[in-house]
């Protein structure tokens, strides 16, 4: 595989890392508290592309029709990334259509769904609506989704000490401010 795919939504060429490319070693220290985000906001992404996918079956206006094409196509690219940068270091990838994030603690796994995303009831209420009211709901629960998103984000950094910094730091700076745009 090249590494470019067509979006099955839109059509639009992305580009997404081969998933067969052999991956270098990596000397930087990572920390558990890059990996759980990488790994919740994998499910995180993958939430907002199953819901922004039925826009066109669910009857959305233009305009949010337009704006969920962008979010397929973003946030797809955005999981292949995230994807990409656990398989580099040796962390377990999360597939890309996860439903929830698998948190460890005391020595068990619990699944569990990140911030700002939908439980099984409101997406139940999402696929049921149409027209006007799927616009409605979809919109509001992007709101609560990049709110969740933000959490994330400053939960992230303040795990972090002051010298500390990462090339994830610098993706996230940026997220944050696409998100606040």
């Amino acid at each position: 595989e090249d590494g470019i795919r067509d979006s099955s939504v839109t059509g639009v060429q992305t580009c997404a890392l081969p998933i067969s490319a052999p991956v270098p070693a990596t000397t930087r220290v990572i920390h558990e508290s890059e990996v759980e985000f990488m790994q919740g906001m994998i499910p995180h992404h993958a939430q907002a592309v199953l819901i922004a996918s039925w826009a066109k079956s669910h009857g959305a206006r233009s305009d949010v029709l337009a704006l969920c094409e962008r979010i397929v196509v973003g946030q797809t690219d955005e999981i292949h990334l995230m994807q990409h940068w656990l398989r580099e270091r040796g962390q377990e990838v999360p597939p890309e259509d996860a439903k929830t994030h698998k948190m460890k603690m005391n020595g068990m796994v619990h699944e569990m769904i990140m911030p700002g995303m939908l439980n099984a009831e409101q997406l139940a209420a999402l696929d049921r609506a149409r027209g006007s009211e799927w616009d409605r709901l979809f919109l509001e629960a992007m709101i609560g989704h990049h709110a969740g998103a933000i959490d994330m984000v400053n939960q992230l950094m303040s795990s972090r000490s002051e010298e500390h910094t990462s090339e994830l730091q610098s993706h996230l700076n940026l997220v944050c401010r696409l998100l606040l745009e």
